[in-house]
């Protein structure tokens, strides 16, 4: 599955010396990335794996707090966080054996998107040793714990899919 692209000019506009606010203004923009990635996953399979479907839901509501928190943050930091972007989202198209391929396809997206949450919370360690306060640094452990989550919850889901 083809990650959605986003054409965004938005993020020049933020001071070149402000590398922490950059670098949450990046996060921001790569949790909509996520959460639409899960929204269209989910939408994809869910008439024919409903488990999966479940789980995709759960982590894009998680994502999209995630996305506002950090909204939030850039406007603590001084940064209207504003997108200006055009999501070019490629279709899934199940062909004739859609079950088969459903299952192909939420498998590719589950390794996908382990590795994706274990880099992200990797990503939110290292803001949060960057963070001007305490309480964003908190924040930014909390939503790293929250990504950490989702890669195992997907490892599990991915486990009993190649265990059955």
């Amino acid at each position: 599955m083809e990650k959605p692209r986003f054409e965004n000019h938005y993020a020049r506009s933020i001071p070149q010396n402000n590398m922490f606010a950059r670098d949450i203004y990046r996060a921001f923009v790569g949790e909509l990335q996520s959460m639409t990635t899960y929204v269209q996953g989910a939408m994809t399979l869910a008439r024919y794996l409903p488990a999966v479907t479940k789980l995709f839901d759960e982590i894009a509501r998680v994502e999209i707090s995630h996305y506002e928190q950090l909204g939030q943050l850039l406007l603590h930091l001084g940064v209207e966080p504003v997108l200006n972007t055009r999501l070019r989202q490629e279709p899934i198209r199940l062909g004739f054996d859609a079950t088969t391929e459903a299952s192909h396809l939420a498998r590719k997206m589950m390794h996908e998107k382990m590795a994706e949450e274990k880099q992200g919370a990797e990503e939110y360690r290292r803001l949060s040793a960057n963070a001007p306060t305490r309480s964003i640094a908190d924040m930014l452990l909390a939503i790293a714990q929250e990504e950490e989550e989702h890669a195992v919850a997907l490892g599990g889901m991915l486990n009993r899919f190649e265990n059955s």
